[in-house]
């Protein structure tokens, strides 16, 4: 092995034998450093193999007669006579004007450093003539990755990528089959290959071959396992290591120099490195990234590396120079398209710069080209994937101003995603608290950028997406599901109980949602997009998208804005039925409700036999009475196994429930207006056949709006009440609540009133004082059991308010004896139904005496 430098007039050679073996690869660095004769440092010529100084000169060679300098000689190996001359496995023979001694191995990668790479008391730079890779990095934590990088300027793209590759030795293990950086080869890629049709455009697959070095970085993961660490521990290391990361995702600090495009593709071997840790396929990313939610559920997460990532990404893109006539590998100065991708272990990504021109003669981009060699890996571990992706071009077709403008876009694909996502969603559209992620994750973003020969800040300012041309033109999605299994919503599905169910049925979600066990159906998928601005850190929200259609495979998706895509299957939650009551309890209540639909029984009948009670108060009050009788009768079925498990069934005798319920408030409410217009108005009689329509039309209010707004929710509760979501039953309750609330305003008014009636019949005051008092009072009983019927059938009655009772069998007994009560109060607490019952009663008495004695 001979290294030799030469400056013109000194030269150094040094001539080093057996370091260098047969078939195995070996590291050769060079160092050299002019030596000061004023200082007395250490400089000269020195060579390292695999990190180990074999060889020093420190002084130049002599002449044959014995002078340090030479003669320079002009070698004209290139044009530019000024540019130094590197030449690494062969010599320059200058009496015969040609390359000689030429290396017989190969030569894997070849870099040039600005500085000295010495060792010093605080950094240790020799690893780095390891160049791309170097394992001693994997022991470098995240705190000494940011010291490094303040002696590393990342403006430079070559000191970029030097703690580019850094960071790669601390994430991902050796590669197996490809450099994760580009090698230069002297031999042009193939041109680009564009398919296109009359409205759609197939992304051209990049200026890239297959033969060659690539980009995309083909990793043979070694998961390592977990560390015994505890949750803190590890979120504390993957915030650290997010931290990190995030201080080189720092875009170009002059946005109107504009670059080479060799000079910017260094910058995106950066990519699939920061992409290790949004992986959902690493075991040991995914247990740090749960630390890190169960730590701390608001965290931003993953999303706040993507958003940096993408305008690190967008920001550089926008100074590629694409009026350049200079090829790259990435770059075809023909096209004037800049085309560049990588991937990964759990993802595939794309970026495309293209001229104004080349956008807006295609309708549409369609993405991924799974021919193209980024998806050579990822095609088969990914499972053969069908999801096509395609975005607008016409965004601008409108604006002039802008449409002579250059266009960058990235694309990528996430496979497992889904298992470091923040669990996070908008939960006024997605209801269900358990969820998922049933697709890949598809990302698009989209920039314009300065045109390089004419540079206008001012013009990006009125170049802005139009949200209606996204209305009508928004980014598609065909995304294959995670579960390819049907969806069953609430008015499909048949509802059954545990002891019917089959492992067939239970596999289709055909189970009963009231039982013990924990469903697993999918009720609903939704189309989302992840949204920045939502709540503090950002949730998955469907409101800018809309599934066009969805089968148990695929959901066709339309989003409005560019951004982050998925589909999210919503599963079917456990609705825990009504608790079993002991028998003492259900003694009580059924004694009650025996008691309670006799009693009410006799006031209505007595109400409408004698003509003595025969009035319009006592006629409200048995309205009153007989829709409270009817909807005790509709809470017995409700709790009838074969009346709450069938989905017809269910709907019929739940909307019958807040019927009849919603008629006795009413009917109460109009007894305490006519009581209150008797006091106040002295108006007593004739007004009957007015509150019929306002008893009995008005409660169909509530029927109609459970059928227009919570249509799909109906059936679902296991209290035949509405819906099982507790928001939804909540706005009827607020309705009741308005309603016993009027009555007891209309109730305080008239006792307040009491000693100055207006009626002009003295008669009838005495009766009207004392229905005022049991109208007051039962006002104030529905109001309790209003907010008990809350409590039951919102939260089943279960432990609210503590102490270790059986609070839902409390309720439903105190329901039970609640027409006792009412027939107390409406009843035997109103002296005309007392007189007219005794009246009936001696009646009858007589006229049996009659009969017996004749």
């Amino acid at each position: 092995l001979e290294v030799v430098v030469s400056t013109g007039v000194n030269v150094w050679s040094l001539r080093i034998a057996g370091q260098v073996y047969n078939d195995s690869w070996t590291n050769i660095g060079v160092r050299w450093e002019k030596t000061s004769r004023n200082s007395g440092d250490v400089g000269g010529l020195e060579v390292f193999i695999n990190l180990n100084l074999v060889g020093r000169l420190v002084h130049p060679i002599s002449t044959d007669s014995g002078r340090s300098t030479f003669s320079p000689i002009l070698a004209k190996i290139d044009n530019d006579c000024s540019a130094p001359v590197l030449m690494v496995g062969c010599s320059w023979n200058y009496d015969d004007q040609k390359f000689e001694h030429f290396f017989n191995g190969i030569i894997d990668e070849v870099t040039i450093w600005g500085k000295s790479l010495k060792k010093n008391s605080s950094h240790d730079l020799v690893p780095l003539f390891y160049g791309g890779y170097s394992d001693s990095y994997r022991n470098i934590n995240p705190k000494q990755f940011k010291a490094m990088l303040k002696n590393i300027d990342l403006e430079n793209p070559y000191d970029a990528s030097l703690a580019a590759s850094v960071l790669e030795a601390m994430l991902i293990p050796s590669p197996t089959e490809a450099s994760l950086f580009p090698t230069r080869t002297t031999t042009m890629p193939p041109s680009t290959t564009t398919t296109t049709t009359t409205s759609t455009m197939k992304i051209p697959s990049s200026n890239k071959s297959q033969n060659s070095s690539s980009i995309n970085a083909k990793y043979s993961p070694q998961l390592s396992p977990l560390l015994t660490k505890s949750r803190e521990e590890l979120a504390a290391a993957q915030l650290s290591l997010q931290d990190a990361l995030l201080s080189m995702v720092k875009g170009p600090s002059n946005k109107l120099h504009f670059e080479l495009p060799k000079n910017v593709e260094i910058r995106f071997s950066l990519v699939a490195i920061i992409f290790k840790i949004l992986s959902g396929a690493d075991e040991e990313n995914v247990a740090k990234w749960k630390a890190v939610f169960e730590s701390n559920p608001r965290h931003e997460g993953p999303p706040l590396i993507f958003r940096h990532l993408h305008e690190y990404i967008l920001e550089y893109m926008s100074v590629i120079d694409t009026t350049s006539y200079e090829r790259s590998t990435y770059f075809d100065p023909r096209t004037r398209i800049f085309n560049i991708s990588t991937s990964g272990q759990d993802f595939v990504f794309s970026a495309y710069k293209l001229a104004a021109d080349k956008l807006s003669s295609q309708v549409r981009l369609t993405y991924p080209n799974y021919k193209s060699y980024e998806w050579e890996t990822n095609y088969e571990k990914f499972g053969e994937p069908r999801d096509e992706f395609s975005v607008p071009t016409g965004m601008f077709n409108d604006k002039k101003e802008c449409q002579n403008l250059p266009i960058s876009i990235i694309m990528s694909v996430h496979n497992e995603y889904r298992q470091i996502t923040p669990k996070r969603r908008n939960p006024f559209y997605i209801k269900s608290k358990k969820w998922f992620l049933d697709s890949k994750v598809f990302i698009a973003k989209f920039q314009i950028n300065l045109d390089p020969s004419l540079p206008n800040p001012a013009l990006l300012d009125k170049c802005e997406i139009s949200p209606n041309y996204m209305q009508w033109n928004p980014l598609r999605a065909t995304f294959y599901h995670k579960q390819a299994i049907k969806v069953f919503p609430f008015w499909s599905r048949k509802l059954r109980r545990k002891r019917e169910i089959n492992p067939d049925d239970y596999k289709y979600n055909k189970n009963n949602i009231f039982s013990n066990f924990r469903p697993t159906g999918i009720e609903r998928r939704t189309c989302v997009l992840w949204n920045e601005d939502f709540d503090e850190n950002g949730a998955w929200d469907p409101r800018k998208c809309e599934a066009v259609t969805s089968q148990s495979d695929m959901t066709v998706c339309e989003c409005k804005e560019w951004g982050t895509m998925a589909v999210i299957a919503e599963l079917t939650e456990e609705i825990p039925g009504s608790s079993s009551c002991s028998m003492s309890y259900n003694i009580v209540k059924y004694i009650g409700l025996t008691l309670s639909l006799f009693s009410l029984g006799v006031f209505i009948a007595i109400c409408f036999v004698s003509k003595y009670v025969w009035d319009m108060f006592h006629l409200l009050r048995a309205q009153t009475s007989f829709a409270w009788l009817l909807s005790m009768i509709c809470m017995v079925l409700s709790e009838l196994p074969a009346i709450n498990e069938s989905i017809n069934s269910n709907i019929v005798i739940g909307l019958l429930l807040i019927y009849f319920y919603t008629c006795t408030l009413l009917w109460l409410l109009n007894e305490s207006h006519a009581t209150f217009k008797a006091i106040t108005s002295g108006i007593i009689n004739k007004r009957f056949i007015i509150y019929v329509p306002f008893g009995y039309g008005v409660s169909l209010i509530p029927v109609g709006l459970a059928f227009v707004l919570y249509n799909s929710e109906l059936g679902s509760d296991p209290l035949c009440f509405i819906s099982y979501n507790n928001k939804t039953k909540s706005w009827f309750f607020y309705a009741f609540y308005a309603l016993i609330g009027t009555s007891i305003i209309l109730n305080i008014i008239s006792l307040l009133n009491l000693n100055t009636p207006q009626t002009k019949s003295t008669k009838v005051v005495p009766q009207i004082k004392a229905q005022t008092f049991g109208l007051s009072l039962l006002s104030l009983g529905f109001l309790g059991l209003n907010s008990i019927w809350f409590l039951k059938y919102t939260y089943g009655g279960k432990n609210i308010l503590g102490f270790g009772l059986e609070w839902g069998c409390i309720f439903d007994t105190i329901t039970g004896w609640f027409g006792v009560v009412m027939f107390l109060l409406l009843g035997l607490g109103s002296p005309r139904f007392i007189n007219g019952f005794k009246g009936e009663a001696e009646k009858r008495r007589k006229k049996i005496s009659g009969v017996g004695g004749g």
